[in-house]
Order: C-alpha cells, then sequence, then structure tokens
C-alpha cells in the first residue's frame, strides 16, 4: 500500500506542481499586457457663444481672415497645416508652423487648415486634432479638446487582492492532493482562490486601459467690424 500511496502522491504532486506553473504564467501574462483604450462617449460640442477674447482694433490686411481659437480646457499650443502660409503673401505648396497659445486672434490666408493642439499645461488632453475652413471674415473656433488618459501601471491594492487569491489557489492545491478527505476542502478553497485571483486580475486589467474621448468643435462666422 505505501508503494501504491507514494506513486499517487507523485502523480498528485506533478499535477500541482504543472497546474501552478500553468497558473503563474498565464496570471504573469495578463498582469503585463496593457488592455485595449476603453472608447468613451464623444463631447458635446460647446456653445456658439464668442469667448471672451480681446480683438485688435485695426483690420485684418486685404486678402486675409481674422481667426478667434478658444479651446474649453485651457491653453493649447497649436501648429497649423494649410496649403497658404501665414504671410500676407500666399506661398505655394503645403506649410507647417507655429500658429499660436490659446486663446489667440490670429490673422491667416483664407482656406482649410489641419489643427494639431497640444496641452500647454501637461493636463487634460494630451493631443488633438481637427481640421478648419477660414474665410475671409471674423471666423470663431471654439473646441472641446479630444482626451486620452493614460492608464495606470498595477494598482498596489488590486495586485495585492490577486496575489492572495493566487496564495489561496496554491494553499487549496496543495491540500487537495494530500489525501482523500482533505480533497474536498481543498478544492473548495482551490475555487476560493482562483475567483479572488480573477477579481483582481480584473481589476488590474481594468486599470491598465486607457481613455479615449473624441472631441467637438463650433465654429461660425461673422461680418469684419
Amino acid at each position: 500500500m505505501d508503494g501504491v500511496w507514494l506513486s499517487a502522491s507523485e502523480r498528485g504532486a506533478r499535477l500541482v506542481a504543472g497546474l501552478l506553473a500553468m497558473f503563474v504564467l498565464s496570471a504573469s501574462a495578463g498582469w503585463g499586457c496593457i488592455g485595449e483604450p476603453r472608447v468613451l462617449p464623444p463631447r458635446a460640442p460647446p456653445a456658439a457663444i464668442p469667448p471672451p477674447v480681446l480683438l485688435p482694433a485695426e483690420r485684418p490686411r486685404a486678402g486675409l481672415g481674422r481667426l478667434v481659437i478658444w479651446t474649453t480646457d485651457g491653453p493649447m499650443r497649436v501648429v497649423a497645416q494649410g496649403q497658404r502660409g501665414f504671410q500676407a503673401a500666399p506661398s505655394a505648396g503645403t506649410r507647417e508652423g507655429d500658429l499660436c497659445v490659446t486663446p489667440c486672434v490670429v490673422d491667416v490666408p483664407p482656406g482649410p487648415y489641419r489643427l494639431y493642439m497640444r496641452s500647454d499645461a501637461g493636463t487634460g488632453a494630451s493631443g488633438d486634432v481637427d481640421d478648419l475652413l477660414v474665410s475671409e471674415r471674423l471666423n470663431y473656433y471654439v473646441r472641446a479638446p479630444g482626451k486620452f488618459e493614460h492608464p495606470t501601471w498595477v494598482p498596489g491594492g488590486a495586485t495585492a487582492i490577486a496575489s492572495l487569491g493566487l496564495t489561496l489557489t496554491i494553499v487549496g492545491l496543495l491540500v487537495a492532493a494530500g489525501s482523500r478527505d482533505s480533497r474536498l476542502p481543498g478544492l473548495a478553497l482551490t475555487g476560493l482562490g482562483l475567483g479572488v485571483t480573477i477579481g483582481g486580475g480584473v481589476t488590474v486589467y481594468e486599470a491598465q486601459r486607457g481613455k479615449i474621448q473624441q472631441g467637438a468643435t463650433t465654429t461660425w462666422s461673422v461680418p469684419l467690424p
């Protein structure tokens, strides 16, 4: 009987070792991955109300439109790319360059532009891109910027809970492999450990997911004063 019981113990130990190895590898892979970012509903377009920006007293030079840029979440550095440059004499081809830091008023040649915006304070929106059509009028561009929230790396509380669950799982497997009488309590402890580990792992996974939210723009133009 001793030889038979020793053989069963060895088989149980090998089974436990295999299960533990698979579990540790899968848990490590899960905790080391960053999940796909959550896509939040787009932001609401800002109200079409002229922002509190002081306009220059003089009119723009001939052939230029006046553009008021306002971003709702604070100052943003704006780089513009368009079919014309920002000089009084239009240049051929695509030109790209720094435009201003919001809130700002600039005079630019009319036409389509692509605006690249970056949070000047390093908070809120990390970056945003939008298209704009400027006319030879007074143009208002009010932007609720798109946002990307960077993921949190391995929260301490959730990691501790997952580690506790892993410990319970290991102990449960060892108890279940010890003897026939301890098999049922060991399996119950293993199930509890798995549940705790999965709960902590899901929390860690969710914390590692960033958040993406599309911005919204309100534009309009009025005759130059």
